[in-house]
C-alpha cells in the first residue's frame, strides 16, 4: 500500500491539525476571521486566540507570516461544502442573510484526491517506470540471458503561489455578526479551494500554474468523433476499458464531468436492450450520481468549451479514474496579509490571501478522459 508523504511531512501536518483539535468547543465557536483581520491590520486590542493560533502554527512550520495564518477547518469546513456557522456574535439589529455569489463547486477532493499538507521544500516521489522481464530458456542455452532491469522515474512537486485580494469595510468587520463572519470565512477559503480544484483539473502547467490532470501526458483518451459526438453507454465503457488495459484500474474509481453531460446521460439508456429504458446516469442513495456502478459527480470546473474539428467551444470533458492518484501538495496553510492603509480614505481594509500548492498524478494511466463530448 502506498502512503503519501514522508513521516516528517505527516508529523508536521498532524501537529498543525492538532493545534486546531486542541481548541475547546467555545474557542472553535469564538474563532473569528474578522477579528484576525482587524488584529493583523493593527488593532492590537483585538489580539486574542486568533493571533495566538497563528503564532503556534508559525512555530510548527518554522516560518513566520507577514500577516496571519488562519485555520480553515475549525468547523468541519470542506472543499465541497459551505460551513454553516452556529452561535457566535450578533448585533442588536435584525440580521438578514447575505445574498452570496453562485459559485462553481470544487469536487476533486470529494472525488478522493490526496491532500498532502505541511510540506517544506520541493517534493520528489520516485515511481517505477518499467519492470524487469525474464524469458524461458533451454536447460543449457549456451549464452547468457540478456539483462532487463527495472527503470524508475520521478514525480516532482514544487510550490506554486495562488494569491487573491479583496477588501472589507471596518464597520462590516467590526460588527462581527454570524453572517459577516461566515461571509468573510467562505469568501476567502472558497476562492482558494476553487482555484486549487480548477488547477488540479485543467491547470496549464505554465504561467505559474500547476499542471492539471487534463494536461498531463500519459492519461488514457477516448475520442468520440472527428468533430466530437454525443456520449453513449459504449463510450463510458471505453473509458473503463482504457484504464483496465493499462493495468491501472482500482476499486473506488469515479466519474467527474459537467452538468450538461449529466443531463445528456440521464437521457441515454443502458447498453443492454433489456434495461434500455433505464438511464445510464442514475441517482445514488447518497444523492450523487451512479454510472455503471461507479460514483459520478459534476462541476462547472470541468471544461465545457473545448474544440474538436468543426465543433468550436462546445465540447465537454468527461474524466474517469482513480482519484487518490491525484496529489494536491500544500506548503503551509492559508495566509492573510492585511493592509489597513492603502484604502484608508474609503474606510476599507485590504486583505491579500496566499497559498502555496502544486498538483501531480502519481500514475497518469489511472485516468482516462473524453474531451469531445457534445450535447447534441
Amino acid at each position: 500500500m502506498w502512503h503519501p508523504g514522508s513521516v516528517e511531512i505527516q508529523q508536521r501536518a498532524h501537529h498543525i491539525a492538532a493545534l486546531v483539535a486542541d481548541l475547546s468547543p467555545k474557542e472553535r465557536r469564538d474563532y473569528s476571521f474578522c477579528r484576525a483581520i482587524l488584529a493583523a491590520g493593527g488593532d492590537k486590542s483585538l489580539a486574542g486566540p486568533e493571533t495566538e493560533l497563528s503564532a503556534a502554527i508559525a512555530k510548527k512550520l518554522n516560518r513566520e507570516s507577514a500577516g496571519v495564518y488562519v485555520a480553515t477547518n475549525l468547523r468541519a469546513a470542506g472543499l465541497d461544502t459551505r460551513t454553516n456557522s452556529a452561535g457566535g456574535y450578533t448585533v442588536q439589529t435584525e440580521v438578514r442573510d447575505v445574498i452570496e455569489l453562485l459559485r462553481n463547486k470544487a469536487k476533486v477532493i470529494k472525488a478522493g484526491g490526496t491532500l498532502l499538507s505541511g510540506l517544506q521544500g520541493n517534493q520528489s516521489f520516485p515511481k517505477q517506470a518499467g519492470a524487469s522481464n525474464g524469458s524461458w530458456v533451454a536447460q543449457n542455452p549456451g549464452s547468457d540471458m540478456t539483462d532487463s532491469d527495472s527503470s524508475f522515474g520521478v514525480l516532482s512537486l514544487s510550490p506554486k503561489t495562488y494569491q487573491a485580494s479583496t477588501s472589507f469595510s471596518r464597520q462590516f468587520l467590526a460588527q462581527s455578526t454570524i453572517d459577516a463572519e461566515s461571509l468573510v470565512r467562505n469568501d476567502l477559503a472558497l476562492a482558494h479551494a476553487l482555484a486549487i480544484d480548477l488547477a488540479a483539473i485543467n491547470g496549464s502547467g505554465s504561467s505559474n500554474q500547476p499542471l492539471g490532470l487534463l494536461k498531463t501526458s500519459g492519461i488514457g483518451s477516448v475520442a468520440l468523433g472527428s468533430n466530437g459526438d454525443v456520449p453513449t453507454s459504449a463510450s463510458m465503457v471505453d473509458l473503463e476499458t482504457a484504464i483496465a488495459s493499462a493495468n491501472a484500474d482500482e476499486a473506488g474509481m469515479a466519474f467527474l464531468t459537467t452538468p450538461g453531460v449529466r443531463g445528456k446521460l440521464r437521457k441515454v439508456g443502458l447498453m443492454d436492450s433489456t434495461y434500455a429504458s433505464l438511464p445510464l446516469w442514475q441517482t445514488a442513495p447518497n444523492g450523487e450520481g451512479d454510472v455503471m456502478g461507479y460514483r459520478a459527480m459534476v462541476s462547472n470546473q470541468v471544461p465545457s468549451t473545448l474544440t474538436k474539428g468543426t465543433s468550436s467551444n462546445c465540447c465537454h470533458a468527461v474524466i474517469f479514474g482513480y482519484w487518490p492518484s491525484l496529489l494536491i501538495a500544500e506548503w503551509g496553510i492559508l495566509e492573510l496579509v492585511v493592509d489597513p492603509y492603502t484604502k484608508k480614505r474609503q474606510n476599507l481594509i485590504e486583505v491579500c490571501s496566499f497559498q502555496l500548492v502544486d498538483v501531480g498524478l502519481r500514475q497518469p494511466a489511472q485516468f482516462a478522459v473524453i474531451l469531445d463530448a457534445k450535447l447534441s
